[in-house]
């Protein structure tokens, strides 16, 4: 996770968070996200890898089928 700071919300404040995928590969998944606070100043910005791991091998693995095309759908 990469994460850059820049702006504080405050308490009860409606927070929108916008989640894209920027990398799509055979066991990982990159996310860029952008959270705005409700006049639209931009807060904070991310970039979460989520990588697939055989929990048995300790290894990665390849995204389940179902799954990665639901990705690839929104991607």
């Amino acid at each position: 996770v990469e994460m850059e700071y820049l702006a504080s919300a405050k308490l009860d404040d409606l927070l929108t968070v916008e989640t894209e995928i920027s990398e799509l590969k055979k066991a990982s998944v990159v996310f860029n996200q952008h959270l705005y606070n409700e006049n639209k100043q931009l807060l904070c910005e991310t970039k979460v890898l989520v990588v697939f791991v055989n929990l048995e091998r300790a290894k990665p693995c390849a995204i389940p089928d179902e799954l990665l095309g639901a990705l690839k759908r929104v991607s």
